[in-house]
């Protein structure tokens, strides 16, 4: 009873959160490019080099860093999510899978920004098109399946879905928010079964 009336809410806060949580993950990798392009446009490399110091032990400690960076943000957002109590994401087995989630996506996004960072000269504008970059990629491609989905009697539709569903896997940001949309569809489906 309480689900039926409320179904509007429901059903609008599950793309809602899944869109939030998309754009605090981007946020944190987007941030690592500024120290890239600062790095690249005081030739910093060039110290380490007078140090005797390789490439190897270089991108070493820099995957090192990354890691860090990104398991801070992992245990902040595992904190914060005890805290707010977000069911969706921190009921049962979702907790650890959301975590998982978060890590896989900011260590996909850092090997992304290793590779783009080149076309930038300016840290902040660099730092600025990755996360508007990061977010509609996800949005953008989460709205285009949700239109794919309700409109499942148009055959080529339907047709370009079930393609779209493998191919958009490769985009971090789609696979981000399609899984964390499943999250949140189960934990809704779980109240729905409970209430009736």
């Amino acid at each position: 009873m309480f689900f039926k009336q409320n179904k509007l809410t429901s059903s609008t806060l599950v793309p809602g959160s899944t869109y939030h949580s998309l754009m605090v993950a981007s946020f944190v990798p987007s941030g690592s490019i500024i120290s890239l392009i600062q790095e690249r446009k005081n030739e910093e490399k060039l110290v380490l080099k007078t140090f005797q110091i390789g490439p190897g032990i270089y991108w070493i400690v820099t995957f090192a860093w990354d890691i860090c960076v990104t398991l801070l943000f992992v245990i902040i957002a595992a904190a914060l999510l005890q805290i707010f109590g977000v069911r969706s994401f921190s009921h049962g087995l979702n907790y650890p899978a959301t975590l998982l989630l978060f890590l896989t996506y900011c260590l996909n996004i850092n090997c992304f920004i290793y590779l783009a960072e080149k076309l930038f000269n300016e840290p902040s504008f660099g730092q600025v098109l990755v996360f508007t970059t990061c977010v509609f990629s996800g949005v953008f491609t989460l709205i285009i399946m949700m239109l794919c989905q309700m409109y499942w009697w148009i055959k080529p539709l339907a047709a370009a879905r079930e393609v779209l569903i493998t191919l958009l896997l490769m985009i971090p940001p789609y696979a981000l928010g399609k899984f964390l949309n499943q999250i949140c569809n189960l934990c809704f489906c779980f109240v729905y079964n409970f209430l009736n």
